[in-house]
């Protein structure tokens, strides 16, 4: 289940906006980070986005940062420069974001373990 967190800088990435990269973003992560080791298969239900705004006290950040943490597959980690140009692509293309806007996608794999309580 990866998790995704999304920091924008509200005076520069407006709430319509905000609205379509979030529309947009659970199905890209899960496409693009979806692989073929067992446990890799990715749905848009599994993947969580936390939403963040920037304040006046964050230094030297970008208006728009989207950070994802998902379980390191060998089958990702292989080619994650390639996924991770593909989700940036992506992004700019369905979510409609100017050229103005600077940000960035970085992805972390680490081990991880997940397990909900009742």
């Amino acid at each position: 289940m990866p998790i995704v967190i999304v920091s924008r800088n509200p005076e520069t990435v407006s709430d319509d906006l905000l609205g379509e990269i979030l529309a947009n973003l659970p199905a890209i992560v899960a496409g693009r980070l979806t692989c073929e080791d067992p446990g890799g298969e990715l749905t848009v239900m599994d993947v969580e986005v936390w939403v963040l705004n920037s304040g006046p006290f964050d230094v030297n950040t970008k208006d728009l940062e989207i950070i994802i943490w998902a379980n390191l597959f060998p089958d990702r980690l292989v080619n994650l420069d390639h996924r991770n140009a593909q989700m940036c692509s992506d992004l700019y293309q369905n979510a409609h974001i100017p050229v103005r806007i600077k940000g960035f996608i970085w992805t972390l794999l680490q081990n991880g373990s997940y397990t909900e309580f009742i």
